[in-house]
């Protein structure tokens, strides 16, 4: 018997994406979230703090102040947030493993989150909080901002999806692209891990 190696689990990965209830994002976002400062370095240029959010609320009634109050408290979430090192852009992104899950309503929020400055959406996870049983989760999250170089919440989130590739029948022109094939070649070359991932994602586009 062979002990498994990274090879087991993209193996693994490749094989059960296939399967109809499989969800691959879930399971492969930690790999995403390890390499996202790297491969949007290279597609923006500014450096990125290493620091990625995953999983950031976006409290409802921030971004629709008609909600009524049964949902006023209730959130939806952006896969990641990430920042550049001078603390200047703030990115919500969006991962996609397979565009046929893109949704109406989620790039709804997302547009909406767009237009918002950083620093209210800031605001809608204090008022989460307030209204939580975990409130030591939302303490936590809010010390993950504190790490963060966010020098001007003025600003508003720029939405990038990462998937596959290009769809016309999906694109929204709030959102910004980034392909698996450019993913691929940022991360081939970031040692064993990199190597593998790489080759899963340029199969993973079809």
């Amino acid at each position: 018997m062979t002990d498994p190696t990274i090879e087991t689990v993209f193996n693994t990965l490749d094989k059960w994406r296939h399967l109809p209830k499989y969800q691959l994002e879930r399971r492969a976002d930690i790999f995403f979230a390890m390499f996202l400062p790297d491969v949007l370095e290279n597609h923006y240029g500014p450096e990125f703090d290493r620091n990625v959010i995953p999983e950031f609320p976006l409290r409802k009634e921030t971004l629709w102040p008609d909600t009524g109050s049964r949902e006023a408290n209730l959130s939806v979430n952006v896969d990641y947030a990430a920042f550049t090192k001078d603390g200047k852009q703030v990115f919500f992104v969006e991962l996609k493993t397979d565009i046929k899950s893109l949704r109406p309503r989620q790039s709804s929020y997302l547009k909406r989150a767009s237009e918002l400055k950083f620093k209210e959406l800031v605001k809608g996870v204090l008022s989460l909080k307030k209204k939580s049983k975990e409130r030591e989760k939302y303490d936590c999250l809010l010390e993950c901002l504190k790490v963060v170089p966010v020098d001007a919440p003025e600003h508003k989130p720029r939405i990038v999806y990462i998937q596959p590739k290009y769809s016309k029948e999906n694109h929204q022109d709030h959102a910004e692209y980034i392909y698996f094939d450019e993913f691929a070649s940022v991360v081939e070359g970031r040692g064993e891990i990199g190597e593998r991932f790489a080759q899963s994602l340029k199969s993973w586009v079809e």
